[in-house]
């Protein structure tokens, strides 16, 4: 005669004993946390920038699951370029909404920056920054004057280029 058996509720469904048969039913663990592990890193500020050389901006970047779930806890290294730097932590952890905010500062030369943000375990991303140069400022002589009597020709023509408090031209 066949008797039942108490299983855990975490089984699928309730195993039978029929005369020696025991029949289990597969079962799985339910309990504990569910840990979503990050697999993507995307920019959420803008991922081009183009400041004026000087500035501070925040480069914010967020960790989410293939479904696009936020991960939170994630470690983050960032390596600026070198004539940038980040303020504050460059070991930046992810926040509850998978986020982190990292301030950049962009520098005084204008040209090309880059911020490399490297998340553990992630393909990293490089944010690309242009820097313009700032308000005139001065006129900066670039073919220094020469002493010549009157009426002779100048060897070369004297130049000057506008520049910014930064001597960006």
């Amino acid at each position: 005669m066949p008797r039942s058996a108490v299983l855990p509720s975490r089984c699928l469904s309730a195993a039978s004993l029929v005369g020696t048969l025991v029949l289990f039913p597969a079962c799985r663990d339910t309990g504990g946390p569910n840990e979503a592990v990050a697999t993507r890193l995307e920019a959420v500020s803008i991922p081009t920038v183009i400041e004026q050389v000087g500035t501070l901006t925040t480069v914010v970047v967020r960790t989410t699951t293939p479904s696009g779930e936020a991960v939170g806890n994630v470690g983050i290294s960032v390596e600026p370029s070198a004539t940038t730097q980040v303020i504050g932590s460059l070991s930046p952890k992810t926040d509850a909404r998978g986020e982190a905010r990292i301030q950049w500062d962009l520098g005084t030369r204008s040209g090309d920056v880059t911020l490399l943000v490297k998340p553990d375990g992630i393909t990293p991303i490089t944010i690309l920054g242009v820097l313009l140069p700032g308000p005139a400022a001065a006129l900066k002589l670039e073919v220094p004057p020469q002493e010549v009597d009157m009426a002779t020709t100048i060897g070369q023509t004297p130049a000057v280029r506008v520049v910014d408090r930064y001597g960006n031209g």
